[in-house]
C-alpha cells in the first residue's frame, strides 16, 4: 500500500469515528434538552420557548440595541429550582430596528410598512372588490363569497356586543370600517400578520369570515380589534400589554386554557420582562412568541386591575392619553410595585390563579361568554 493511500484510509477512518460520536452526542443532547413550549399543530414550531421569549428591556429611548443580560438573569432565576432545566439563554444583542417582535406597526396598511409596496397595492385592489353589507351604513364590507351568516355575525357584534363593553372613558361615537375575508389565506396574501391571525386592526378591522372557526369566534375577534380602535382613538399607541390584555379580557378570550399550549405553566416559571411588554407587537411576530405575549398581556391586565378595573383603569388611560405616564412605566404605575416586590406579588398572583383553575370545568366544556349574553365553545388558539 502506498503512503498516499494509507493516509487516505486513516483520514476516512477518523472522519467515520467523528461522525459516529457526533450522532450519539446529538441524540443525547436532544433527549436531555428541555421541551419547548407546546403549541397546536397549526402553529409552526419555529423556535424553542427559550429563544421565543428571550427578550430584553430597552436601555434608553434612543438606544436601538437591547442588552439581553436582564432577560437571561430572570430566566435563570426562574429555572434555578428546576433540576435538569437549562438555567439561562444565550447572551445576545437584539436590534429593535430589525426585530419584528418590537416593531410597533399601528397605522401601517396590513402591518406591512413601506418595504412591501406591492402587497399594499394588492391589498387595495382586493378591498376594492368587497361589497358593502346591507344596513351597515357602508361600514362593513365583505368578499362576495363570504356567507351571509358570517356577515351577520360581524354586524351583530357591533349591534349587540360592542355597545355593552365596559370601556368607561373610552366610549366612542364612531365605528371603524370592517373588511370580512373569505379565508385566512386571502387575508394573509395582502397583509403581513403571522400565520395564526384571524383578524387585525390597522385603522380598519380586518377579520376572516370562514365559518369553520365558528360564528361566535368572529364576534370575539371584532370585540378584540374594536378595543384597539378605542385606545388608538384616544392617542394611546402603547403599552402593548394594555392593548392586548384589555382586548383579550373584554372579548373574554380563554383559548390559552388549552393544556397543549403549556402557557400557564410557562408563565409560572418565567416571563417576558415587563419592560419589553410595552413594545412587544405579537401580530407580526413568530407564532410561539405571539402566543406567549398575548397570554402574558392578559395576565398583566388582570394583575394590574385585579381589585377592580373601573376607576383604576380609567385613571391609567387618562394618564397615558395626557402623557402623564410613559408607556414604559405604565405597568409599575398601575400595580404600585417594582423590583423584587413586584416579582413576588406577580408570582403569588399566578399561583393563586392556577389554584383557582384547578377546580374549573375541563377545557372541552369551557365557553367564552360574550358581553351580549351569548356564549361559544372556544378551543381554537388563533390570534388577533
Amino acid at each position: 500500500m502506498t503512503t498516499e493511500r494509507l493516509v487516505l484510509v486513516l483520514a476516512l477512518a477518523v472522519a467515520a469515528a467523528l461522525f459516529a460520536w457526533y450522532s450519539v452526542d446529538s441524540r443525547q443532547e436532544t433527549a436531555d434538552s428541555p421541551k419547548s413550549l407546546p403549541v397546536s399543530a397549526e402553529i409552526a414550531p419555529s423556535a424553542t420557548v427559550e429563544s421565543a421569549v428571550a427578550l430584553a428591556r430597552p436601555k434608553e429611548k434612543n438606544d436601538t440595541k437591547i442588552a439581553n443580560a436582564d432577560a437571561t438573569a430572570q430566566v435563570a432565576e426562574g429555572n434555578a429550582s428546576d433540576a435538569g432545566r437549562t438555567e439561562s439563554v444565550p447572551h445576545r444583542e437584539i436590534d429593535e430596528s430589525t426585530d419584528v417582535r418590537f416593531r410597533v406597526r399601528w397605522g401601517q396598511k396590513g402591518f406591512c410598512g413601506t418595504k412591501d409596496a406591492a402587497r399594499v397595492a394588492e391589498r387595495s385592489a382586493l378591498l376594492a372588490t368587497f361589497v358593502p353589507a346591507e344596513g351597515s351604513a357602508d361600514l362593513v364590507f365583505y368578499e362576495p363569497s363570504v356567507s351571509p351568516r358570517a356577515v351577520r355575525s360581524v354586524q351583530q357584534a357591533f349591534d349587540l356586543s360592542v355597545p355593552r363593553l365596559p370601556v368607561g372613558t373610552l366610549k366612542s361615537r364612531s365605528t371603524p370600517k370592517t373588511y370580512v375575508y373569505k379565508d385566512i389565506e386571502q387575508m394573509r396574501s395582502v397583509s403581513c400578520v403571522n400565520k395564526a391571525a384571524i383578524g387585525y386592526f390597522d385603522g380598519a378591522i380586518h377579520v376572516v369570515g370562514d365559518s369553520r372557526y365558528g360564528l361566535s369566534r368572529i364576534r370575539v375577534t371584532i370585540i378584540h380589534e374594536y378595543v384597539h380602535f378605542l385606545l388608538l382613538e384616544r392617542g394611546i399607541r402603547l403599552p402593548m400589554w394594555l392593548h392586548e390584555g384589555m382586548a383579550m379580557e373584554f372579548a373574554r378570550e380563554r383559548w390559552w386554557k388549552d393544556p397543549t399550549l403549556g402557557l400557564m405553566q410557562w408563565l409560572l416559571e418565567q416571563h417576558i420582562p415587563f419592560g419589553a411588554m410595552a413594545t412587544a407587537f405579537p401580530s407580526t411576530a413568530d407564532e410561539k412568541f405571539a402566543l406567549a405575549a398575548y397570554y402574558q398581556s392578559q395576565m398583566m391586565f388582570q394583575f394590574a386591575f385585579k381589585d377592580g378595573a373601573g376607576g383604576k383603569l380609567d385613571a391609567l388611560i387618562e394618564d397615558l392619553a395626557l402623557g402623564r405616564v410613559r408607556s414604559s412605566d405604565a405597568f409599575v404605575a398601575a400595580v404600585g410595585l417594582s423590583g423584587d416586590a413586584l416579582e413576588r406579588a406577580w408570582r403569588e398572583f399566578l399561583v393563586e390563579k392556577q389554584n383557582e383553575r384547578r377546580g374549573e370545568t375541563p377545557l372541552e366544556n369551557v365557553v367564552d361568554e360574550l358581553p351580549s349574553g351569548e356564549s361559544t365553545r372556544s378551543v381554537d388558539p388563533r390570534l388577533h
